[in-house]
């Protein structure tokens, strides 16, 4: 595990101006994250550093127990903008439904099973609002325009019912291709992500360790969390996380 993305990195041609010319080592799933009831919190991607509006594109892979749980939810991806109450924009794994957004039309309309193993999902949200979801690799459906653009000021990754662990999450300020998507699942074996030009965060969990998530980079708001390694600092904080490597309820574990 230790030998997996980023943590060894190698010098390589020049593929995305987030890497400069240090790339990731070659792929291999590692460590993924559960939270009990917890939630992992993007605060750069919030306060004010960091402003996207769509296109966007969120991907990350997931193991979740056989069979649905009543039509319940499993994880969802919020933003909320301004002083909402609610989160504005959810993009959610469920049983009944699909890969789906809050937005009543977005609903895939095709359900999708999960069976333990490693699965792959991705939300491709082009300029238009146009909202394309795969499943695996595979092209599942597509939402017409109804995302307005937005600023999102909160952005969270919520864990629910038969999760075991997800991995590999990443956010793009572009939407991703058919190809793009098919050469990330890598028929699912699982790919360093094929486009880092719009890679704006990107987590591997494979550790807790102390980060700077100070806006200036100065060393001032040392805090435990999980490293970004699309380079730009948008380090993630795990909330109700057991960070105790040696705890039998440590919150990473093999993927």
């Amino acid at each position: 595990m230790a030998s997996r993305n980023g943590l060894n990195p190698k010098i390589r041609g020049q593929k995305g101006i987030g890497f400069n010319r240090a790339l990731p080592a070659p792929f291999g799933f590692g460590n993924g994250i559960f939270l009990n009831s917890g939630t992992l919190s993007i605060p750069r991607m919030s306060d004010g550093t960091f402003i996207q509006k769509i296109p966007f594109s969120v991907e990350f892979w997931v193991r979740c127990n056989v069979g649905p749980t009543n039509g319940l939810y499993w994880v969802w991806f919020s933003m909320r903008k301004g002083t909402a109450p609610i989160y504005d924009h959810e993009l959610s794994i469920n049983s009944g439904l699909g890969l789906r957004t809050t937005e009543s039309s977005y609903r895939g309309g095709v359900d999708i099973t999960f069976d333990g193993s490693k699965q792959h999902c991705v939300w491709a949200v082009d300029a238009e609002g146009n909202c394309s979801t795969y499943f695996n690799g595979v092209f599942r459906s597509v939402a017409p325009g109804q995302l307005t653009p937005y600023y999102p000021t909160d952005v969270h990754l919520n864990f629910r019912n038969d999760i075991q662990a997800i991995d590999e999450f990443r956010y793009y300020s572009s939407a991703l291709r058919k190809d793009q998507v098919e050469a990330n699942f890598n028929s699912g074996l699982g790919n360093n992500p094929c486009v880092t030009e719009s890679l704006e965060s990107w987590y591997t969990f494979e550790k807790f360790e102390s980060l700077d998530f100070s806006s200036e980079q100065d060393g001032s708001n040392m805090q435990v969390g999980i490293r970004d390694y699309s380079n730009k600092n948008r380090h993630a904080i795990a909330t109700d996380a057991d960070t105790n490597p040696v705890s039998p309820t440590y919150s990473l574990k093999p993927f």
